[in-house]
């Protein structure tokens, strides 16, 4: 058996920064296991620059016997941030520019959320050096959610009127599971003569 291990790191910044990543790993018997979490969060120099990010995955193996195995693998992400719009250099009516205000949001209500989620069970078999079976079952879930206003571009103070007209998309696509695959790898012989 390999021994636990357990290990994690925090760190901590300014405009609220905080970031913690943790993960275990060790074997019992004839299981395995890995798992790891990700988190990083921060309320940002500008308003609506906010994010808030979450990943993590779980590796899990049970050896059947010396030649075969099963695998599950689960990996898991969501973030959810603001957007708070770009600046400019160059002067114009209506510019929001870098060099007088770097702190200056012009869209305060733009944001984008992203879910996904995504398992695979495998099946691991050798039966030779050269002869072996995989196969897998998988499947995933995404969500994309984009919220946007209107009237991009504008002074800070036409925006705030406008952006009230924001709209929304989500898109929700989903995996199809199933793969089997087998591998033979077939060796020649080469029979030298001697001359």
């Amino acid at each position: 058996d390999a021994q636990f291990h357990f290990d994690t790191k925090n760190a901590f910044g300014t405009d609220q920064f905080y970031q913690d990543y943790t993960e275990i790993d060790g074997t019992i018997g004839q299981f395995g296991y890995y798992v790891y979490y990700d988190h990083r969060q921060r309320e940002g120099f500008r308003e609506n620059s906010d994010y808030h990010v979450n990943n993590g995955s779980a590796k899990l193996v049970y050896d059947v016997s010396s030649d075969s195995r099963f695998i599950l693998t689960i990996d898991a992400y969501n973030e959810d941030h603001g957007e708070p719009g770009g600046l400019t250099a160059i002067p114009a009516p209506g510019a929001a520019l870098y060099q007088v205000d770097r702190n200056v949001t012009t869209r305060f209500f733009d944001r984008f959320r992203l879910q996904r989620y995504y398992g695979v069970l495998e099946y691991q078999k050798i039966f030779s050096e050269h002869t072996e079976l995989d196969i897998k079952a998988f499947g995933g879930y995404l969500s994309r959610y984009s919220k946007r206003q209107r009237g991009g571009g504008l002074a800070r103070r036409i925006v705030r009127r406008l952006s009230q007209r924001g709209h929304g998309e989500q898109r929700k696509p989903l995996e199809r599971p199933g793969r089997a695959r087998g591998r033979h790898r077939h060796q020649r012989r080469r029979d030298a003569a001697a001359h």
